[in-house]
């Protein structure tokens, strides 16, 4: 894919096909983004200084049968090869162990936080409820958030990767930009060198030319 953003940067996504939202998986999946998100900042920004926001790009998005989970990261090209086994390395890593007890309460409570703060008044709350429900089924009362996100364990967050992030569910996109302002800026310059150089031959050229003349006329030695 090509777009218009910064050139020589590169965006990467891993993703999976996960489930819909009132599937008990769903709170796993959660707890998983923040959790993610954490170990990517930790390494991509503060152990490599390879980018700023690394986690503020994972989500997830749950429909009523359907859904999927993708973790994004923007670097320079030249840091693609790094960016892209970190990706791949953590979650392979929960694939062949689950996190510990600590991390994952740490994350749960950091997801319930970010529930809670988008129902700080009637509309806010309105709005949170309204979203699911959309796609929640009929037969199905609205889930107690809070108490779904306490309740994901080290076991269950190890169990949801190695089921959905398996080849025939995961992808991995890369972003490259063709087109930015700095592209067009250093278009024009190259095109002004080339200019310039072809000026200079022009230049040159004529003046071998005129000596030519004056050399060939009648009467000159």
């Amino acid at each position: 894919m090509h777009g218009p953003v910064e050139r020589r940067q590169i965006t990467l996504a891993l993703g999976a096909h996960t489930v819909g939202c009132a599937h008990a998986d769903r709170w796993p999946l959660e707890v998983l983004e923040e959790l993610l998100g954490q170990r990517l900042l930790a390494e991509l920004r503060f152990r490599r200084g390879l980018t700023y926001a690394p986690w503020a790009y994972n989500y997830n998005v749950f429909q009523r049968d359907s859904g999927y989970f993708a973790a994004q990261v923007t670097v320079a090209d030249r840091h693609e090869e790094w960016a892209r086994d970190t990706l791949l390395g953590e979650i392979d890593e929960l694939t062949q162990a689950a996190p510990k007890r600590r991390e994952v309460r740490s994350a749960a409570r950091l997801v319930w936080a970010n529930w809670a703060a988008a129902d700080e008044n009637n509309a806010e709350r309105a709005a949170t409820l309204a979203d699911p429900i959309l796609d929640w089924p009929a037969d199905q009362a609205p889930p107690d958030i809070e108490a779904e996100l306490a309740a994901v364990t080290p076991a269950d967050i190890h169990r949801v990767v190695r089921a959905y992030f398996v080849p025939e569910r995961r992808f991995l996109g890369r972003h490259t930009p063709i087109f930015a302002l700095d592209n067009l800026v250093a278009g024009f310059e190259d095109r002004l060198q080339d200019a310039k150089r072809l000026a200079l031959l022009g230049l040159g050229a004529a003046a071998v030319h005129l000596i030519w003349q004056r050399l060939a006329r009648p009467g000159k030695q």
